[in-house]
């Protein structure tokens, strides 16, 4: 098995481990590849199996911090709704929120004009 230096302890770890064994730091950036909902247990939209795959928390840790946040003024579906539009289903692909103002920017284009001109707009009169 390959180990290396943990870049904060020193300590040797494991390639391809989330966090050091010795001083829990994280040795993976959050953002990225796994950064997306079609992960192995995913339920509904896939979103808590997403960011429990991106962090490296349990997948039942997230989605219980969900289930507490419905209790705080309903942020945890509001969060969940938020998270599900704007992670990619799969990696490398486009979120939904993306793929919709694409749609509507292609649906409007470059040669749609108000009724109403905009008071900034340098070709009102």
């Amino acid at each position: 098995m390959e180990r290396h230096p943990c870049p904060f302890c020193a300590e040797d770890v494991r390639v391809g481990a989330l966090r050091c064994p010795h001083c829990r730091s994280r040795l993976d950036p959050i953002a990225g590849e796994r950064w997306h909902r079609s992960h192995e247990g995913r339920r509904l939209a896939g979103v808590a199996a997403g960011i429990a795959a991106t962090t490296g928390l349990p997948v039942a840790i997230v989605r219980a911090a969900f289930v507490v946040l419905t209790f705080v003024h309903l942020a945890g579906p509001v969060l969940y709704a938020a998270l599900w539009v704007t992670m990619p289903d799969d990696p490398g692909e486009e979120p939904f929120a993306d793929r919709a103002i694409d749609a509507v920017r292609d649906l409007f284009g470059p040669s749609h004009r108000s009724s109403r001109p905009f008071a900034g707009d340098p070709d009102a009169s």
